[in-house]
């Protein structure tokens, strides 16, 4: 049987920090295309609702499909630049459910696929149904 992990919103927030750092690292590396990704944990390990994907997140993730202009904020840090603008790139919701002691898999699916499931009525997905629909199935090492 497989360990799950359940997680706080504090805890999962972290999870999703450190996973994120992670995934932006495998993208360096073997991701060769622009595309703009929301990475997402599934807090029980068993299924990701998708009420934890903000309005914004997913407009955002749309727009990079035709045109997305983002100024970086100015916050004292030393910035690469002051904006971005991404035109016909895919947008991505990458999710990771969790398991104690094994690898980290992520399954990552188009914003267009994950708001034709919303559409359709479901709630959540869980690992097996993200499986079915996702873009890219991935591993970190």
């Amino acid at each position: 049987m497989l360990e799950t992990l359940s997680l706080n919103y504090n805890d999962m927030k972290k999870q999703e920090q450190a996973l994120t750092t992670e995934f932006q690292k495998w993208l360096k590396h073997n991701w060769k295309t622009t595309g703009v990704f929301e990475v997402k944990v599934a807090r029980d390990g068993k299924s990701f609702p998708f009420r934890e994907l903000k309005a914004h997140q997913k407009r955002a993730l749309r727009s990079a499909g035709s045109k997305f202009v983002y100024k970086i904020p100015d916050l004292g840090y030393q910035n690469p630049f002051d904006l971005l603008m991404i035109t016909e790139s895919p947008g991505y919701v990458v999710i990771f459910y969790p398991r104690p002691r094994e690898a980290k898999v992520f399954y990552m699916i188009e914003v267009s696929v994950i708001e034709e499931e919303i559409e359709s009525g479901a709630k959540k997905i869980d690992e097996t149904r993200a499986n079915e629909i996702c873009f890219r199935l991935g591993v970190l090492c």
